[in-house]
């Protein structure tokens, strides 16, 4: 293979995945974004330190050393199976920019189904899973909600549970409900010492938005990267499981004709422009506001309404750039 800067970014854009080009921690022979895998290891990348590089089209990142090719990282970001991610990769070479897009562009959006293998069937909620209750004794649910200052009212009332053993053990089970039905659910680490803070079922989560059920039509939108920040914004709002979102995200967005879209994602993902290549300039055709709101940098909006309280979180909500 031989792949150039151009194509690498060309596949970048028609994903909807910021990158950078040059800057800080860019190379000459590398286009940059936020590292993924630094996600898995509880300490996220605050400044762009994967580079994907020309020529051979390895990624690499400087700070979790994660390594490996390309078709791989576009794997993790979307979600898609290992053969269509090669496809990608593989016919973005050789190309013009604008071929580049318009050839991925048919590719993620075709519905053959020998390209959406990545998709499995929800097995259900997981082998010894037991709903919270108010009289639980498990004191390490209790030091995690005292942790994170979550009331256990609020993992009552969104159906979640904990697993004391199997493959899920020591974690808090989070349902993802689709049309009043559990279609999946992420399952965070109660201990803080756990290589991954948050396992998936084994159904594509990204088909889905966390809350989405609550959501209604011709209000606004609050979107936010994780189930927490979600619950610590608690009104109008849903969770897209990371900070790239699918065709099947973004459908589901517009059918319900949102009059404002507000976008709280972590204080190092903010953009700037509402530009081609852009989520929010995604979205300008279909709704008539969109609003980013600016974290600090070490700030999201779970840690940021943890400090400082839900008014305060939600004025900063509210008074978002234009």
């Amino acid at each position: 293979m031989n792949i150039t800067k151009q194509q690498i970014a060309s596949i970048f854009r028609s994903l909807d995945i910021p990158y950078f080009t040059s800057g800080k921690n860019v190379s000459e022979d590398s286009v940059n974004i936020k590292c993924p895998f630094c996600d898995e290891t509880g300490d996220p990348d605050p400044s762009d330190h994967l580079g994907v590089f020309k020529g051979n089209g390895v990624f690499s990142c400087w700070r979790c050393r994660k390594k490996g090719p390309f078709h791989i990282l576009i794997r993790k970001l979307t979600g898609f199976s290992e053969e269509r991610c090669k496809e990608i990769v593989e016919s973005s070479t050789d190309k013009s920019d604008k071929e580049a897009i318009d050839v991925i562009m048919e590719i993620i959006n075709s519905n053959s189904e020998t390209k959406r293998t990545e998709k499995s069937c929800f097995d259900g909620l997981p082998e010894f899973f037991t709903k919270v209750t108010h009289d639980m004794n498990y004191p390490l649910l209790a030091s995690y909600l005292k942790r994170r200052r979550i009331p256990v009212e609020t993992v009552i009332k969104h159906g979640c549970g904990v697993c004391k053993v199997g493959k899920f053990m020591n974690r808090m089970i989070i349902p993802v409900i689709f049309n009043g039905e559990i279609v999946s659910f992420q399952a965070a680490d109660l201990t803080g010492k756990a290589d991954l803070k948050y396992k998936t079922a084994t159904s594509n989560i990204n088909d889905y938005l966390y809350g989405y059920d609550e959501i209604h039509s011709n209000g606004r939108i609050i979107v936010t990267e994780g189930v927490l920040d979600a619950w610590r914004v608690d009104e109008d709002v849903v969770c897209t499981f990371g900070t790239h979102l699918t065709d099947k995200q973004r459908n589901l967005i517009i059918k319900r004709h949102p009059k404002e879209l507000i976008f709280a994602y972590d204080g190092d993902y903010y953009w700037r422009e509402f530009g081609y290549g852009s989520i929010p300039g995604w979205f300008t055709p279909f709704v008539s506001t969109i609003r980013v709101v600016e974290f600090p940098k070490e700030h999201d909006p779970d840690s940021y309404g943890r400090e400082y309280g839900h008014d305060v979180l939600m004025k900063l909500i509210n008074s978002g750039e234009v």
